[in-house]
């Protein structure tokens, strides 16, 4: 996940911190319904990849919960972008992720 979370932009202390604690998977609450369809609808990814659930995850911090990228952006330390991404994957583990 952090490997390829640098891959699309963010720096290394981001992709540490916001990876940590990140579910491996989804499970089949409404985020990881989202999820599924972000895949088929972006080249067809395969949802089981580590691949898919970045680039989700970093479609999602661009996009639907901006506010929380933008706070990412703001960090200086993995300390600080692990707290910064803690309210989003609380949502992801309370919508089935």
């Amino acid at each position: 996940m952090i490997e390829e979370l640098m891959r699309l932009g963010w720096k290394d202390f981001h992709a540490e911190g916001a990876a940590d604690g990140f579910p491996s998977s989804f499970g089949a609450g409404k985020r990881a319904r989202l999820f599924r369809d972000w895949c088929s609808s972006h080249g067809k990814q395969d949802p089981n990849t580590v691949e898919a659930r970045a680039r989700f995850y970093n479609y999602e911090l661009r996009t639907t919960m901006s506010k929380i990228g933008q706070h990412l952006r703001d960090t200086e330390t993995t300390a600080e972008a692990t707290i910064v991404t803690a309210d989003y994957k609380k949502l992801l583990r309370s919508e089935g992720a």
